[in-house]
């Protein structure tokens, strides 16, 4: 067979587009114009034709039906040239008549217009068109962290400047254990989130992203790593606002409640104060009443009353009403009422300092007063307080 091969060298090396002879899916020959593109004949005989050309659908049928006496058509890219070159074939018996039933020869012409690289360049440019419009930076590194392909200038840096360099080498020193640890679990096949301080036009690490890292695989094997990362710097200005406004309306939120209990503990303060309670014998309390009273303030005199009573076992209680100058009737009940809360109890209650004003009005609300005994002076109802308790 080589000998007859070598009678068409001399025809194919005239031939200005490439050649390759070919004998059961290997090169065994080929023209000058062949060994020029595949860059010698070293790197041509002898090889599989898949090493040399990626063929549309496959080179197994077309050799069939070449052997079978077909001309065949296809239509291949270079495989280790780049960028590749879009070429299309003939492909058919050298000599049938010769009895080389398993030599081929493969006609080789550049096609720009081939269907098939026509539609790889349109997706080649489709693609790179969603990766320059991606909403962040598409990042593939080496196993150990080394950029080998970036979609789009990160900011205040060229992209080209970035190839080659550490994934975190414009990252804060802080942040640097993060990349570490990300490669780490990449290599193990997972995937992880971080946030790190990145390059800025005012700086490297001056800016915040928020990274997604994992495998980059080649043929089912971990090859490198890929790198989505996206801008959050103003998401992490905000937040850090609306921490610092937390925090001031936390801190004004307690200073208000430190204030609000404050002013209770002054109000409770005030109400014991205007509210005393006075033990003028063994078994008598007195409460002097001075100013308006209303239903709070009638509430606590009755409760404190009522506590003291039970505590020293008073078997009377005289409410003084000298400081009072008038009552109204929903004071005069509020009165009443508490003299027979303290005849509940078993004691008796004496009303001492009584005006004419405020006799008055408890007359017109038809106040009973079987409930109590009442004194114009203090002094007349200590006296029979103290004098019955003396003769008892």
């Amino acid at each position: 067979m080589s000998g007859l091969i070598e009678q068409y060298r001399a025809a194919f090396d005239c031939v200005p587009h490439a050649i390759l002879v070919l004998s059961r899916g290997r090169a065994v020959a080929c023209n000058e114009a062949a060994r020029a593109l595949f860059g010698g004949e070293a790197a041509v005989v002898g090889r599989p034709v898949e090493e040399l050309l990626d063929v549309l659908g496959g080179l197994a049928e077309p050799i069939e039906r070449a052997l079978a006496g077909a001309r065949e058509q296809v239509h291949a890219r270079t495989r280790k040239l780049w960028p590749p070159l879009r070429l299309h074939g003939a492909l058919g018996r050298l000599d049938a008549a010769a009895g080389l039933d398993d030599a081929l020869v493969l006609s080789l012409h550049e096609e720009a217009d081939a269907p098939h690289d026509a539609e790889l360049r349109g997706s080649e440019e489709r693609l790179q068109s969603m990766l320059a419009s991606a909403p962040g930076w598409i990042v593939t590194t080496t196993l150990d962290g080394f950029v080998t392909s970036i979609n789009r200038d990160p900011p205040g840096v060229p992209a080209a400047a970035v190839i080659g360099m550490h994934v975190g080498g414009f990252a804060a020193a802080e942040n640097q254990p993060l990349y570490t640890d990300a490669l780490q679990a990449i290599q193990e096949g997972k995937t992880v989130h971080f946030e790190s301080l990145g390059p800025s036009p005012e700086g490297p690490a001056t800016h915040w992203f928020a990274l997604s890292a994992g495998p980059l695989r080649r043929g089912g094997e971990i090859a490198g790593a890929i790198f989505f990362i996206v801008d959050i710097h103003e998401q992490k200005l905000l937040e850090a606002e609306l921490g610092r406004r937390a925090e001031e309306l936390a801190e004004k939120n307690r200073q208000l409640a430190r204030e609000i209990e404050e002013r209770q503990a002054a109000e409770a303060t005030m109400r014991s104060l205007s509210t005393p309670i006075i033990r003028v014998w063994k078994d008598v309390v007195a409460l002097p009443v001075v100013g308006a009273v209303d239903h709070a303030r009638a509430t606590q005199m009755m409760q404190r009353l009522l506590e003291e009573i039970v505590q020293s076992e008073a078997g009377t209680a005289v409410l003084d009403l000298t400081g009072v100058e008038r009552v109204d009737q929903e004071t005069g009940r509020y009165l009443v009422d508490i003299a027979k809360a303290v005849r509940l109890l078993g004691s008796r209650c004496f009303l001492s300092g009584i005006s004419p004003a405020v006799a008055r009005t408890m007359v017109e609300f038809g106040a009973e007063t079987a409930e109590m005994q009442t004194f114009a002076e203090l002094e007349d109802a200590l006296r029979r307080a103290i004098g019955k308790e003396a003769r008892s």
